[in-house]
Order: structure tokens, then C-alpha cells, then sequence
């Protein structure tokens, strides 16, 4: 996929331009009436004292100016200090409410970097994003678990390419905690990619461990008009694909589910990383065009 700019994935961005952005992001979860991850931490917020030492400050200053500015008309020397300490006042006190201010907005962006670089590479690019979103409603193998409550997505990017619709995300989901304290029976995370590939139904596969599988006995029966197992694996899973997904040192692996093509990226890669997204757009283009037919 070419033309893709990545420059936001390279900078790290202002910590005001990130405390912004998540003081929005809390706008729209309170708005939409969610609990997403930034309605949690500090806020961008000034204790009280600090609106008042500034007004006190302003208010002292301009007395004390007036007098000093009074005293240099009427020929008093002594004027010129009065005003040069006053001024020096008021550049103290900016000085210590610009500190204060700075602590507080690094202290709002920290941790959130990150996600701010991920959703300014998806606005450069025309695609839709999301930091945190519902849990996926998909076929794969890592959908649909732990509690309804507490499935979720975050760092989600979506986009079309070659006429397929496309998104990445972290899957995270959670069983709830058992009343006797024990581990959650099921909680996990995962980095997926889900390009759909047709609208209707696909026999289920599954490319593990550089071998692809057939995902149950039933794979079989397919559709009467439908590709069968092997000529979607024969379409789907080409060399190109299969030594995309079988790279060495950061192996992923794949399922054809519904009507869903679904990468799992076991290892966790960094969302920011550019080597991973030229990897996701070099293995979406070399899958068949959408929708997949059965060969000919």
C-alpha cells in the first residue's frame, strides 16, 4: 500500500498536545457515557490557590506599578526600582504558575503518547480510529470471551484497502474475578488484523506453526454454490501470504473464519512500529481480491 505517511509514528508529540487530546477523549466517554481508560488518572485541572495567587499577583502589581509609574513623573528615582521589583514579581510568579501548570500537564499526557501518535497516523491517513472501543463482534477464536462487560478494544485503526474493509486492534478480555479469590478462568490479550474477504461464509481454516489446518470436521460442507476448504486455502493462504505470516523471528498466525481473514500477532508488537504496518499492508495486498470467489 503506497503513500501511506508514518511521520507520527517517529515524533513524540508535546505533552500539551497529548493532554488535550485526552481531556477530549474524557469529553466524548462522559458524552457517550462510557468508562473508558481516560475518565480514570489526573485531570487537567488547577487547584484553587493557583487562580487566586495569580489574581492577588495581578492585583498587587498593578498597585504597585501605579505607585512607582507616579513616583518616575514626579521625578523620584526611587520610581524605577519600585517598578523593576514589581515586574520581577509578577515574572516569579509566572514563573512558578508556569511550573506548576507544565507538572500537571505532563502528569495528565504520561502514558498516553503513544495511543496520541497512533490516532495522528491514522488522521493522516484518512482512516478511522479509536483509543478504546467495544469488544469485537467477530468469529475468530479470541472473540466472545470473558464477561460481556469486560471485552474491549484499544488502539483501534480502520481503513479500506483494495476494496476490503481492514481494522487492527488489541483484543483484551476478562472472565471476572471468582468470589473465592482465585485467578479469572479466562483473561487475555491479543493484537489481531481482520480484513473481511467475503460477504458469505467461508469454510474455517487455520494457519499455525507454518502449517494450514482445517478447523473441524465440518469443514466440509460448504454452501453448494461456495468455495470448498481446499480451494479457499489454495486461494487464501498463497506463498506470498504464508511467508508473510511465517516470518522467523515474529511468526503470526491466521484463520479464515466466516467470512473473515483474522492474523494474530501472539507477541504483542508495538503498535507504533512501522515495520509491523508495512508487514499488515504488504500481506492485505496479497490477499485474493475481495469478494473471494472459488477458482475457476
Amino acid at each position: 500500500m503506497a503513500g501511506i505517511n508514518f511521520t507520527s509514528l517517529l515524533h513524540t508529540p508535546p505533552a500539551r498536545v497529548v493532554a488535550a487530546w485526552r481531556e477530549s477523549v474524557r469529553q466524548e466517554d462522559k458524552w457517550a457515557e462510557q468508562h473508558g481508560p481516560a475518565t480514570d488518572g489526573p485531570r487537567l485541572r488547577a487547584p484553587a490557590w493557583v487562580a487566586m495567587l495569580a489574581i492577588s499577583t495581578a492585583l498587587v502589581c498593578l498597585i504597585f506599578a501605579g505607585v512607582a509609574i507616579g513616583m518616575i513623573l514626579d521625578g523620584d528615582d526611587s520610581g524605577t526600582v519600585g517598578l523593576l521589583l514589581t515586574l520581577g514579581l509578577a515574572v516569579a510568579v509566572g514563573l512558578v504558575l508556569w511550573i506548576m501548570l507544565r507538572r500537571q500537564v505532563t502528569k495528565v499526557a504520561s502514558g498516553w503518547e503513544e495511543h496520541y501518535q497512533l490516532m495522528a497516523f491514522a488522521n493522516d491517513n484518512g482512516f478511522d480510529a479509536a483509543p478504546v472501543a467495544e469488544g469485537g463482534d467477530l468469529p475468530g477464536r479470541i472473540f466472545g470471551r470473558g464477561l460481556a462487560g469486560n471485552r474491549v478494544r484499544r488502539d483501534l485503526v480502520a481503513w479500506t484497502q483494495g476494496g476490503r474493509q481492514c481494522h487492527v486492534a488489541t483484543e483484551s478480555w476478562h472472565s471476572g474475578n471468582p468470589p473465592d479469590g482465585s485467578p479469572p478462568e479466562d483473561q487475555g490479550s491479543c493484537r489481531y488484523l481482520a480484513v473481511l474477504l467475503a460477504e458469505e461464509e467461508l469454510p474455517p481454516l487455520v494457519f499455525s506453526s507454518n502449517e494450514i489446518v482445517t478447523a473441524g470436521a465440518a469443514v466440509e460442507q460448504t454452501t453448494t454454490a461456495g468455495p470448498t476448504a481446499e480451494q479457499v486455502a489454495a486461494t487464501v493462504f498463497t506463498p506470498q501470504v504464508q511467508a508473510l505470516l511465517a516470518v522467523p523471528t515474529a511468526p503470526w498466525e491466521a484463520e479464515v473464519a466466516g467470512g473473515w481473514f483474522i492474523v494474530y500477532q501472539p507477541e504483542t508488537p508495538d503498535p507504533l512500529d512501522i515495520a509491523v504496518w508495512q508487514r499488515m499492508f504488504a500481506l492485505i495486498d496479497a490477499l485474493p481480491p475481495y469478494p473471494l470467489a472459488a477458482p475457476a
